[in-house]
């Protein structure tokens, strides 16, 4: 019995309780797309990032190999 109270106190403090709630902690810092169809867009989470190669590894290899020769 003590379990159920202390669950609900827990549930009621700390879980979105209403839909509403939990629409706005999903669009909470996201680019909303669609508010119906509930897409939504997180500028800090790239699925498919690009990376692109700023110096090569023969330049790397030079800098890499300069440092280390204090």
């Amino acid at each position: 019995m003590a379990l159920k109270t202390v669950m609900k106190l827990l549930l009621s403090k700390q879980a979105p309780l209403s839909v509403e709630m939990q629409q706005a902690v999903l669009a909470d810092q996201a680019v909303v797309k669609d508010v119906e169809n509930q897409e939504f867009n997180y500028g800090d989470n790239v699925q498919n990032a690009e990376f692109v190669t700023v110096v090569d590894d023969e330049t790397f290899n030079n800098c890499k190999q300069k440092h280390y020769q204090w």
